[in-house]
């Protein structure tokens, strides 16, 4: 790089740039348009250091000489905390070593990550609440020195650690400024494949299968409920938080109804049922029979009206064989349009 080109670049950072080509250029800047301009003054004597690359040369190798001396003398009252371990308990391979609180701790790069990432997408009850990543060690908030480390220290960044890096690593101003994206990803973080359901979930099932017609027994089992419809509860949560179009659940739900409409109904084996003392007693089960999430989303409106008026095309499954339904009780549900529900 050539001294002008060098020098342009201390000014391109300047509000007020100065393009110069030649001593005289800047010196008659400095001496007849600003003569009390400090800055100029400065950024010219950083031109005059350049003339002379020898002291500037000596200066530079002295700065860093004396770093790399400082750097030396703190680590003598460092602290090395005893761990060849990664997060999940497997040996580290090059691991990354972040000083905090004058002790020095090893990580795997990934696991950090993961670390930084799980905090950023902290969520209580799909209300975004991301909060500043911590020491697995400590539980004491990273230093910004040390997460600009692990940034620059990844290949492959997660897309809200490149947001937070963006945003001086300041949670607030992150969460000002992504809160669709936090909320989606709380929505994604709430209803992933591993998660367990809660009594919210179910009842929100439960409210958009009544406004679809989808008639569960109320002791159909919780477990194999929230597996069939938490795909549909998260598009519910998409259009209830982030205002998507109601016209996809819609058709899919009506879908789920014409493949099986005695799903989520009680029955009784035919001959099995006694009654003692008032207690109904025979072998009980419910329809949990479904076509997959996947598979519903295949099925477009052409072949579903096809489906709905061919009685040869249809999938629609016929009751399970030598059992007894029980007829849903009437209730007090008003059932009106899916998609105005929605």
């Amino acid at each position: 790089m050539s001294k002008t080109a060098f020098f342009n670049k201390f000014l391109t950072a300047n509000p007020e740039y100065v393009n110069v080509k030649d001593y005289n250029n800047i010196l008659k800047h400095i001496i007849v348009s600003k003569p009390a301009n400090q800055h100029i003054k400065i950024k010219f004597a950083k031109y005059q250091l350049m003339d002379n690359k020898d002291h500037f040369y000596q200066a530079q190798r002295s700065y860093y000489v004396l770093t790399k001396f400082v750097n030396k003398c703190k680590s003598k009252y460092i602290k090395q905390y005893n761990c060849d371990q990664d997060l999940c308990g497997n040996l580290l391979h090059n691991p990354i070593v972040l000083v905090e609180h004058k002790t020095a701790y090893k990580f795997s790069v990934n696991d950090l990550q993961k670390v930084v990432v799980n905090a950023l997408t902290h969520q209580r009850h799909l209300i975004p609440e991301p909060v500043e990543p911590k020491n697995p060690y400590t539980n004491l908030p990273l230093s910004k020195h040390n997460l600009l480390l692990l940034y620059s220290k990844l290949i492959k960044k997660h897309h809200l650690f490149t947001l937070f890096y963006k945003c001086n690593f300041d949670v607030s101003t992150f969460k000002d400024n992504n809160r669709r994206i936090l909320l989606e990803y709380a929505i994604e973080t709430a209803l992933a494949p591993d998660s367990s359901w809660n009594e919210e979930f179910i009842e929100d099932i439960y409210y958009m299968c009544d406004n679809n017609n989808i008639r569960v027994h109320e002791d159909f089992p919780k477990d194999t409920l929230y597996r069939v419809f938490r795909p549909y509860l998260k598009e519910l949560y998409k259009i209830r938080y982030l205002f998507y179009p109601g016209k996809n659940l819609s058709f899919w739900l009506d879908c789920f109804v014409l493949y099986n409409p005695y799903f989520g109904m009680k029955h009784i084996a035919e001959g099995t049922f006694t009654s003692i003392y008032g207690f109904n007693i025979g072998t009980f089960g419910y329809d949990d029979r479904h076509l997959e999430f996947n598979q519903i989303r295949e099925i477009n409106a052409t072949r579903f009206v096809h489906m709905a008026r061919d009685k040869e095309l249809s999938i629609t499954l016929k009751p399970i064989p030598n059992v007894n339904y029980y007829e849903p009780e009437d209730d007090n549900n008003v059932y009106y349009d899916s998609e105005d529900s929605l």
